[in-house]
């Protein structure tokens, strides 16, 4: 299923991030991580099995 990033806010304080997806079957979630990879609104985001796909770059989960 594929996602796209609506929104991110980041605390710098702390390196917490929560992002708005939105995917195409009209379901909407919030994600809360902590990682080096700031996804900006509009990125696609494609869950594997080995990982996530960020607009064509996998990254290990």
């Amino acid at each position: 299923m594929e996602w796209k990033v609506v929104d991110t806010v980041i605390s710098p304080s702390t390196g917490v991030s929560f992002s708005c997806i939105h995917s195409l079957k009209n379901l909407r979630l919030t994600l809360w991580y902590q990682a080096d990879v700031y996804m900006p609104p509009g990125s696609i985001i494609i869950p594997f099995n080995k990982g996530v796909l960020i607009n064509d770059k996998l990254y290990p989960v």
